[in-house]
């Protein structure tokens, strides 16, 4: 088994495997088997060809680190965690719009609390859309039988629906933003500005609302 990711990496550094035994002082058969046959270099090697390619020695060689090294990793990309979408800082979502410039990407169901919190915004969104970033909203189809379906587990009748159509209607949504309807029932929400990722997931049960607020 070749580690494709590995060989995509130096092929991304305009980097052959013998170019890499000459930057490390090492046989290039080492070198090569470590693409080919997905062999793992020693820790000392690892960090030098994570430096010289760009990349993290978790991406290249996921299996070559322990797992309390590993779970360090992926705790080190996790900025916060917030109990509920509400616990929020307004300040953070505010930052978060002002400070993209090239895209942003909104999966929500409803987003009812976006235009209801969020107005300025909203506006700023339509502006960085019109000004060639790239907007993009996917949000729940209010028509669909899988919103109907969420009112109904919720006992809140088609008040999601109503939701989904309020923020429809809002300027950000109808402008140089690409808005698409899903049909996909799921619970939370996803934004992304630029490189940062918030992450909302639902805490229900049968028959209990949806913690989530989206």
């Amino acid at each position: 088994m070749a580690n494709d990711r590995l060989r995509d990496a130096l092929m991304a550094a305009r980097l052959t495997p013998s170019d890499l035994a000459d930057r490390l002082k090492i046989n290039p058969k080492t070198a090569e088997r470590w693409v080919t046959q997905a062999r793992a270099p020693y820790p000392k090697y690892r960090h030098q060809i994570a430096a010289l390619v760009g990349r993290s020695e978790a991406y290249l060689w996921p299996d070559a680190l322990s797992v309390q090294r590993r779970a360090e990793v992926t705790e080190s990309e996790i900025v916060h965690i917030y109990p509920y979408r509400a616990d929020i800082p307004a300040e953070l979502w505010t930052k978060l719009f002002e400070n993209a410039t090239e895209n942003v990407s909104i999966l929500v169901y409803s987003g009812f609390f976006l235009p209801e919190q969020y107005a300025p915004q909203l506006a700023l969104l339509r502006a960085k859309a019109d000004d060639g970033a790239c907007i993009r909203i996917l949000i729940g189809d209010p028509d669909c039988p899988q919103v109907a379906l969420r009112g109904e587990e919720e006992d809140i009748g088609d008040a999601i629906a109503s939701k989904i159509r309020n923020v429809l209607i809002t300027p950000a949504s109808t402008s140089a933003c690409t808005a698409r309807r899903c049909t996909t029932r799921f619970f939370g929400s996803t934004t992304r500005c630029s490189s940062t990722l918030t992450r909302t997931v639902c805490q229900r049960s049968s028959r209990q609302p949806c913690t989530c607020g989206d």
